[in-house]
């Protein structure tokens, strides 16, 4: 990734916190100022504080962006929370490289799954970003390696090259370099030749020694904190709410929704696995790998293949898709059995846990556009009590 730190442009000078007192939107609202933010810490000083008051218009456009919605402010809050995710996964991985990556199109499907890549729609796939292991095998498994073919290596290969990537506990020190950042500028470990390059690649080394060089598939997902809680009693009888802060664990297990969208991005990228790094505010962050699964994907191209026939492609006016379109069919209810298997199975995987760095980690990790947003987010990871926050 070209530059993972985010420029200044993307930091705001302070993070608006309401103070306790005042009511409604006319509360004092002050700025809660970083002291000297690092890499390592995301995070605020809890002590300087200045007395420069948000701005009236600046804070009602707080408020419009709490009045779209749950669902709005979810999907905002993932968008901003992907670079800081991806940096602290680039932080516990002392000798691997993350590298941006935009959509990856499958070019190629494998003859023996019976699906033409004619009879599919175009597919697409646009993992968060690409990280490349650059492994230094042990003799024995340098041994193993040699006898292996690694265009088409076994999972049980694959888990052993894996098992052998560094994984650094305390953020990074394992680099060599106070900077947990300093690998976010490296160069490639090699050209990225997708889908068409093979996942593993390997380089004498010496000594008897094999450096492996493994490329995996990144998907962050974040847990908003946010709730918004409805009640009777506002003007009229009407409903009125609050927005409530919850503080939530990384989750262990594996949601089957995300099952597909990962097999989809590793066929699409011509990798054999990825990991899954489910994020968290203020509780850390675990990060799980999936392997892909060949079975499962020819299953959902099969699915997908009778829809664009059924549905798509046909030469008078297909029928409207109903929304539990082929749910009885058996072809898809084996096809749900294998995500949920598969969701069960990556549960099951080695996870590693990724403390929380600060109570606001990520609040100075925002994009300029977001920056009015995101104040009301960090205001509330600050002041649970919020009053202007709480009119919504």
């Amino acid at each position: 990734m070209s530059r993972l730190p985010l420029p200044k442009s993307a930091r705001p000078e302070g993070v608006q916190r309401p103070s306790p007192g005042g009511n409604g939107s006319n509360g004092d609202v002050r700025v809660l100022q970083p002291s000297t933010p690092s890499p390592q810490s995301f995070g605020l000083s809890a002590g300087s504080v200045c007395a420069e008051p948000m701005q009236r218009p600046e804070a009602e456009v707080c408020m419009d962006a709490a009045r779209k919605g749950l669902e709005a402010v979810r999907r905002a809050w993932g968008s901003i929370q992907e670079a800081p995710a991806l940096a602290a996964l680039l932080a516990h991985l002392p000798r691997s490289t993350l590298h941006e990556v935009g959509l990856c199109c499958v070019e190629r499907v494998p003859d023996e799954w019976g699906v033409p890549l004619s009879s599919l729609p175009n597919l697409g796939a646009s993992p968060d970003c690409l990280v490349c292991h650059d492994i230094m095998a042990s003799p024995e498994l340098s041994s193993w390696i040699r006898t292996a073919d690694t265009g088409a290596l076994s999972r049980r290969q694959l888990e052993a090259i894996l098992a052998e990537v560094p994984w650094s506990a305390d953020g990074g020190d394992d680099r060599g370099s106070p900077d947990p950042f300093s690998g976010a500028c490296a160069d490639p470990l090699f050209p990225l030749d997708l889908p068409a390059g093979p996942p593993v690649r390997v380089v004498d080394a010496g000594d008897g020694r094999l450096r492996v060089q493994v490329v995996e598939v990144v998907e962050v997902k974040s847990t908003c904190p946010f709730s918004y809680r409805s009640r009777v009693g506002g003007p009229k009888g009407r409903p009125r709410g609050s927005w409530v802060l919850r503080s939530q664990a990384a989750p262990s297990d594996v949601r089957a929704a995300f099952i597909p969208q990962l097999q989809l991005e590793m066929l699409a990228a011509g990798a054999a696995s990825g990991l899954l790094v489910q994020h968290t505010p203020n509780r850390g962050m675990t990060v799980k790998r999936v392997f892909r699964d060949d079975e499962l994907l020819k299953s959902m191209l099969e699915v997908l293949r009778r829809f664009q026939s059924e549905f798509v492609v046909r030469v008078d006016r297909p029928p409207r898709p109903p929304a539990d379109v082929f749910l009885d069919s058996r072809a898809q209810q084996t096809l749900l059995r294998k995500i949920c298997q598969a969701a069960r199975e990556a549960a099951g995987q080695q996870m590693w846990h990724v403390g929380p760095l600060s109570a606001v980690e990520s609040s100075l990790a925002l994009v300029e556009e977001e920056r009015c947003s995101a104040r009301t987010i960090a205001s509330l990871l600050e002041w649970k009590d919020a009053p202007f926050l709480r009119r919504c």
